[in-house]
């Protein structure tokens, strides 16, 4: 690995990321009248979406990139199993 993020480093970026301003300042907007609670909640599940997404897409570029056919495409289809529950979580958050 040619870059490691230190552990304590992690740890300051994970505790700030609970911090109801913060979520504003990540998403680049300012905040409204109505960031109760609810709506900080239901942006940081927006948010944890789209990484868990982000992570799902880089496993299927390492997954491309595996020299062994029979693991890469056991990898494949593990992806593809968490792709669809990345999907039904992104249809559940649409109903909060």
């Amino acid at each position: 690995m040619s870059e490691v993020i230190s552990i304590r480093k992690a740890r300051h970026w994970r505790e700030a990321a609970h911090l109801p301003e913060t979520v504003p300042a990540i998403v680049g907007a300012a905040p409204s009248r109505d960031s109760g609670p609810l709506t900080i909640v239901k942006e940081e599940i927006r948010l944890l979406i789209l990484l868990l997404d982000l992570a799902a897409q880089g496993a299927r570029v390492l997954a491309g990139k595996m020299s062994d056919p029979l693991r890469s495409q056991n990898l494949e289809a593990r992806i593809t199993a968490i792709e669809n529950q990345i999907q039904v979580a992104r249809q559940v958050a649409s109903r909060l």
